[in-house]
């Protein structure tokens, strides 16, 4: 029998570490960049079409499912309209309140417990090499099916800080090796270490299980959040749109937490199997302005700029305006990011605080912040894209022609009533009992029976004699008769 594969994407995120730029009801896999020549133009698009037959069967028998979507409820319009024009149909469960990686692991493993696959769960805001990702899945899927969980480690090209870490004894490509250790981000000095030690793999928050042995893992690590996502699994919903969700009041109730805390980093004490897959090809989580910078074209500096950016004796910097002009004087490594509503200025080395700032703005009630974009594109390997502002207008034309159309919408509805009510009288009327009662009552007619009828036999003249006396009558005598 071959081995299903059920990709799930996962699609949280607030939108706070590439702010101003994301925000929390446009988060960065959301942004799409319409002058890219790609088909798909977002990382959300990207992600849906990451894992495919074609391409898994390269390296792998497995047979791939449509992806499950789990994301926010209040960006389902989005999805919606993201999706169209793909060829996939993915199944969708929509959280009605955010509760973290693991409850939505857990939701997407009772979805589909009856075939259960091998989940690829997958972030939506990364930027991977596919056809890598598909070759490492590949080796991946036999330990899967025998009930490990695999991770997969990108292998680190600098010394990051920015990224928690996992050890493994024996970093390989081709075969899943035993976990030894998870380690939260580091400072420069230990990821430094890292590199030159050569066991530690960037944790990428990629990994592939079974739904089975998701569900038996977060049994033992976490009841209480498995006793909860049952609770809100058995009360889900489905929206007219095909999308399931699940009822806030219940939804709210299950333990907020991620996936690497709930369960992961627990399995080795708990004595669950997990490995890890050394992946060397392309990713990037793009997950601060650093990660951006680093991915975008530069010019001979060292700068990137977009918008209107004007720039002397800077080096290794990223500027980008959407509605005024940043003048750049004598700077390096810094990021400046000017937005119609908000302003950033940090150092590229401290891009990841960004989330916190941001969450401290949100704490002193400054997060309702109007957001006009405009898009702008850039792109290197993985596709690197600053969205601008976007301008809502209504024209004119269009919207008279939509009113009259409303009018006669409305004309034609009155009409159909009108020629409806016509029909049922025309039915009523013509019908041979209420032609009787007419006839009967109305007209005083006779219904023609063997007592009432008459019969006339034509064959004789009855009227013979009136014809004799109008014949006798003299023509003077008709005269007369006019004028008396």
């Amino acid at each position: 029998m071959k081995t299903l594969i059920k990709p799930v994407i996962l699609c949280g995120g607030s939108g706070t570490r590439l702010w101003p730029l994301s925000r929390t009801d446009l988060p960065k896999q959301f942004i799409e960049f319409p002058n890219t020549k790609s088909e798909h133009n977002s990382l959300f698009r990207y992600a849906v079409n990451r894992i495919t037959n074609a391409e898994l069967r390269k390296y792998s028998e497995a047979i791939v499912l449509p992806p499950l979507i789990v994301a926010a409820k209040e960006h389902q319009f989005i999805i919606r309209g993201q999706l169209k024009g793909e060829n996939i149909v993915p199944d969708v469960f929509l959280e009605p309140c955010p509760r973290n990686t693991a409850a939505s692991l857990t939701m997407a493993a009772l979805l589909n417990d009856s075939e259960d696959p091998v989940l690829v769960v997958l972030p939506s805001d990364q930027a991977i090499d596919s056809s890598k990702l598909n070759e490492a899945l590949a080796y991946a899927i036999p330990d899967c099916e025998k009930g490990s969980i695999v991770l997969l480690g990108v292998k680190p090209k600098y010394a990051e800080t920015g990224y928690g870490y996992i050890k493994t004894n024996k970093p390989s490509e081709t075969l899943p090796t035993e976990v030894v250790a998870f380690v939260e981000k580091p400072n420069l000095e230990k990821a430094k270490k890292y590199l030159e030690d050569g066991h530690y793999l960037w944790n990428s928050g990629l990994f592939i299980i079974k739904a089975s042995t998701w569900l038996k893992a977060l049994h033992v690590c976490r009841p209480d959040i498995e006793e909860a996502c049952l609770e809100a699994f058995a009360a889900k919903l489905l929206l007219k749109g095909g999308e399931l969700t699940g009822p806030r009041e219940i939804f709210e109730k299950i333990p907020e937490d991620s996936i690497d805390y709930a369960v992961m980093e627990k399995c080795a004490e708990k004595g669950i199997s997990i490995k890890v897959i050394a992946f060397s090809g392309m990713w990037t989580d793009l997950g601060s302005w650093k990660a951006v910078y680093d991915a975008s074209p530069h010019d001979k500096a060292g700068n990137f700029a977009l918008g209107e950016v004007v720039q002397d004796g800077c080096s290794k910097s990223l500027m980008v305006s959407t509605s005024r002009l940043i003048v750049g004087n004598g700077v390096k490594d810094v990021a400046v990011l000017e937005m119609p509503d908000a302003i950033l200025v940090t150092a590229l080395s401290d891009s990841q605080n960004i989330k916190k700032l941001v969450e401290e703005l949100r704490a002193k009630k400054i997060k309702k912040l109007k957001v006009n974009l405009i898009s702008n594109v850039v792109g290197i390997s993985a596709l690197v894209c600053i969205l601008g502002g976007i301008t809502l207008a209504i024209d004119g034309y269009v919207y008279d022609r939509q009113n009259e159309l409303t009018e006669i919408k409305e004309e034609t509805a009155a009409s159909s009533d009108i020629n409806d009510a016509l029909k049922v009288m025309l039915l009523k009327y013509s019908s041979l009992e209420n032609v009787k009662n007419v006839a009967e009552n109305e007209l005083s007619m006779v219904y023609p029976n063997k007592d009432n009828t008459i019969l006339i036999d034509m064959s004789k003249d009855y009227f013979s004699h009136i014809n004799e006396e109008e014949n006798k009558e003299s023509f003077l005598d008709k005269i007369k008769g006019i004028f008396n």
